[in-house]
């Protein structure tokens, strides 16, 4: 399957209407995140991956080789970093993502770039068929990024997606109130964190259409959404016991031709480069039923421009995503 180009490859115009840019790098500029924990498991990363800790400020400032004015900016949305200093809130950024992290120098060309990890659970979205996809593919797993062993060496564009540790999923996130299963109607398992797609639609999460000549369609309405939050807490490594957030969005439609082909690219663009250049799309088997004959692929390709032009225009005002990973159902 081809891959969509990575972010850390493009640039953000801050003031420009064509957001991303090729740029070449500025070899005489560097970016640097130090971690200043005390934690073993955090200073054994040559580049940071940070924990959220919510009883420190938790703030981190970048350290330049080269001195001069300039602006920063991180894709994917979610990162809160000051754009004048590039200092990064790590308690109030979304876990679970590798985040790119760009210097623009003023009056340059050309940008410095380093990548910045907050760990966490994620999920990788797909598309997946009720009756086409086989029964496994329709519980979804989340993967991991972050430390499990305090000996581990890894830079932080290495850091490899891995299952998540078992954990309280499904919670409240207000204190002093016990785990709880998702209201929602998610299916969500508080163990593993796993979630059954095919339950998730049958318990009505998405809601039931309206049909009078059809009262026994217990589908959703064709081409509905719904955002979805799951906090959780997990039992081991560094960020253990720290209340923490996913966010995903489920679609459903009735066939393939409904799903639009924005929506495709943006699935594609959010597992090959919102999380990890490296990520596998094994992780998600519904991925397989997304289109690759030569035709599909090139309306894709010009869907992608200006799918992902349109995103990013949006996204400069904003500090959180836009659009969180995407899973699409269908009939």
């Amino acid at each position: 399957m081809d891959k969509v180009e990575s972010a850390s490859k493009t640039r953000y115009g801050r003031d420009s209407d064509r957001l991303w840019e090729e740029s070449p790098s500025c070899p005489e500029y560097r970016i640097q995140y130090k971690i200043a924990y005390r934690s073993k498991y955090l200073n054994a990363y040559k580049e940071p991956v940070f924990y959220k800790k919510p009883e420190e400020p938790n703030r981190v400032l970048p350290k330049i080789s080269s001195d001069g004015p300039g602006f920063f900016n991180a894709y994917p949305g979610g990162l809160n970093i000051d754009p004048r200093t590039g200092e990064i809130d790590v308690n109030d950024s979304d876990a679970g993502v590798r985040y790119t992290v760009e210097f623009s120098p003023c009056g340059r060309d050309c940008v410095a770039r380093t990548h910045v990890v907050i760990s966490g659970i994620g999920y990788e979205g797909g598309i997946f068929s009720l009756t086409e996809s086989p029964p496994e593919a329709l519980i979804i797993s989340p993967f991991y990024f972050g430390s499990t062993s305090p000996e581990e060496e890894v830079r932080s564009d290495k850091v490899p997606a891995r299952p998540a540790p078992a954990g309280e999923f499904g919670i409240y996130p207000e204190p002093n109130q016990k785990p709880t299963a998702d209201l929602l109607g998610l299916l969500l398992d508080p163990k593993t964190g796993t979630i059954d797609l095919r339950k998730t639609i049958e318990s009505g999460a998405l809601g039931f259409r309206q049909d009078p000549n059809n009262p026994n369609d217990r589908f959703p309405e064709n081409g509905v959404s719904k955002d979805f939050t799951i906090f959780y807490r997990l039992f081991s490594g560094p960020g253990k016991e720290v209340l923490n957030k996913s966010k995903i969005r489920i679609h459903f439609y009735d066939t393939e031709a409904d799903i639009p082909e924005e929506l495709k690219v943006r699935i594609r663009q959010q597992n090959n480069s919102i999380y990890q250049q490296g990520l596998p799309l094994l992780l998600s088997l519904g991925l397989t039923s997304l289109p690759d004959t030569s035709w599909e692929v090139l309306i894709a390709l010009l869907a992608t421009f200006s799918s992902f032009f349109f995103l990013m225009a949006r996204a400069k005002d904003s500090n959180h995503p836009l659009i969180p990973p995407e899973i699409c159902i269908r009939r």
